[in-house]
């Protein structure tokens, strides 16, 4: 018997791309608390199991329930709001807006949420800090190497204090410290 409400739960998921089975079959349970890593070979489905759990894709069959509300039934600006709201992101390869500096492409998610300028810059401040990329807020990400576009990337997920952190492969354009 459980008692502990799952964060994120997979009923038997499913996803497909034409006639290529990326997911089979999966049930999953992630509880609060749980760090999970999800390890396997090139094109063996963890960025489709990410997306589909991270409800930027959604699956071709099957239940995701996060927070015990199933995604599939959630209007699109609703499981918009919900994304801004619980939900943080740090993609393989940055996905920053190349045309916005580094300070606002970690503010971009924040801004949506109606906070004080104030309150904005202090969180993007605070975090730049702990991420060491304060000095190079006013640049923009072409000017920057791949790892400070990942710790960019990483600030931006963190800004909104999310309840849930997906991340795929983070770490892949950082040094060791």
């Amino acid at each position: 018997m459980r008692f502990l409400m799952a964060l994120v739960e997979f009923e038997h998921v499913e996803k497909y791309y034409g006639d290529y089975h990326a997911l089979r079959d999966i049930n999953l349970r992630f509880e609060k608390g749980q760090v999970v890593v999800l390890l396997g070979p090139s094109g063996s489905g963890k960025s489709t199991l990410l997306n589909c759990l991270s409800t930027l894709d959604q699956p071709s069959r099957g239940d995701i329930q996060i927070f015990n509300q199933y995604i599939s039934q959630m209007h699109k600006n609703d499981l918009c709001d919900f994304r801004y709201q619980k939900l943080g992101f740090v993609f393989q390869n940055h996905n920053l807006i190349p045309y916005l500096s580094i300070y606002d492409n970690i503010a971009a998610p924040i801004i949506l949420g109606n906070q004080k300028s104030q309150d904005i810059e202090s969180r993007i401040k605070t975090l730049a800090k702990d991420l060491e990329i304060e000095g190079i807020l006013d640049k923009f990400p072409h000017e920057c190497s791949s790892g400070e576009c990942q710790r960019t990337a990483i600030a931006r997920a963190l800004v909104n204090e999310p309840e849930i952190l997906f991340c795929d492969e983070p770490t892949g354009n950082l040094d060791k410290k």
